[in-house]
């Protein structure tokens, strides 16, 4: 004789695990909507992982806004220091920002002339250093190939749908920082010590903040020198003094680098922004601020008559910061990029100067 241990009697009425369900799904709410107040209490905001996909989300924008577009394209200083809603508000464009931290722009740029229906305004962010072809193994050359060969090949619904979805959510929801899962984010953020929170804020149209009140000042700025000057030429213990003297001193014995390759990459850049004009687009050369012993650096390498001066003879719509009191005007904090409260009233200025140039 087999005993049964369970009878339909004994299980929940669906209304029952509804209500059940309900329950679990609001108290998980709750918990997480505690955990969003907590951790941007402690000075942490949301912010979208700037990936390879995002970035050819936003390149397949720009071929189906053909000339309604106006196209950023460099790394980090025109991505941190251009306001996308002042740029659209002057240009009446769809701003599209292409610019890819860290890495060469040539190759983004090479893949805009490729297409014919990129007919617009493109702003590059130039100096003497970044003028070069870049290579295969670049992070530029490998999103462009990404999208070329996967991405812009691809029209099913659901990626655009998806992307949307998830940069939205990454966008407001500091529990998915950076596109981790909510409780790698609590753990690692809801209970550590108090901390200034992320100084650094990716934006779903790919712009970015930087907030320098929340990084420790000099030493952040001190790093940014040292990784700007290109190697540690100092291997004891000093004051802060000191380290700015002994980068000093370094920096004036700097020689300026050959310009052969520059040259070679310029001629590249004009033939790039050629195909482009040629049909009707418009590309613009801006030089963005940099200052400090970063800006020293930047004179002794890359001396004007040397490099920019090449660029201007060759381009007429070449911007350099320093030409424009409207433009140098600013304080970086590290050197190198501006602070998130001064994008506005800058790139302001840029465009007043862009417009401005026929």
């Amino acid at each position: 004789m087999r005993l049964s241990i369970s009878s339909s009697n004994d299980r929940l009425p669906t209304g029952s695990w509804l209500a059940v369900w309900t329950v679990v799904a609001i108290l998980s709410l709750a918990l997480i909507l505690f955990f969003e107040f907590k951790i941007r209490h402690q000075g942490w905001k949301p912010s979208v992982v700037d990936s390879k996909q995002l970035w050819a989300y936003h390149r397949k924008r720009a071929s189906e806004l053909g000339d309604k577009a106006i196209i950023l394209v460099g790394s980090s200083r025109i991505q941190l220091d251009t306001d996308l809603t002042v740029v659209k508000k002057f240009s009446k464009l769809e701003p599209i920002q292409l610019a890819i931290d860290g890495t060469p722009w040539m190759p983004v740029l090479e893949n805009l002339a490729q297409d014919n229906s990129i007919r617009g305004t493109i702003i590059v962010s130039v100096n003497g250093s970044t003028v070069n072809l870049g290579s295969s193994s670049s992070k530029a050359s490998q999103w462009v190939e990404y999208y070329k060969n996967i991405y812009s090949e691809s029209n099913e619904p659901y990626r655009v749908v998806n992307n949307k979805i998830k940069s939205f959510i990454e966008d407001h929801m500091i529990t998915r920082f950076e596109g981790a899962r909510p409780i790698t984010v609590i753990s690692k953020l809801a209970f550590a010590e108090p901390s200034l929170g992320n100084y650094l804020i990716t934006h779903h149209d790919r712009s970015r903040d930087a907030d320098y009140q929340k990084v420790h000042m000099p030493y952040f700025y001190l790093t940014r020198l040292q990784r700007h000057f290109g190697r540690k030429i100092i291997d004891k213990k000093v004051s802060l003094n000191e380290f700015s003297s002994i980068y000093k001193n370094a920096i004036m014995n700097l020689k300026p680098k050959e310009n052969k390759n520059f040259l070679i990459g310029l001629n590249a850049l004009m033939e790039i922004i050629h195909t482009i004009e040629s049909r009707g687009g418009k590309v613009f050369l801006v030089r963005f601020p940099t200052d400090k012993l970063l800006w020293e650096i930047d004179n002794k390498r890359y001396p004007k008559n040397l490099f920019w001066k090449q660029i201007e003879k060759r381009h007429p719509r070449s911007i350099h910061f320093s030409n424009y009191q409207s433009l140098s005007k600013y304080h970086l904090p590290d050197g190198s990029h501006l602070d998130y409260r001064d994008k506005e009233p800058f790139t302001r200025s840029l465009m007043e100067i862009i417009l401005g140039i026929k």
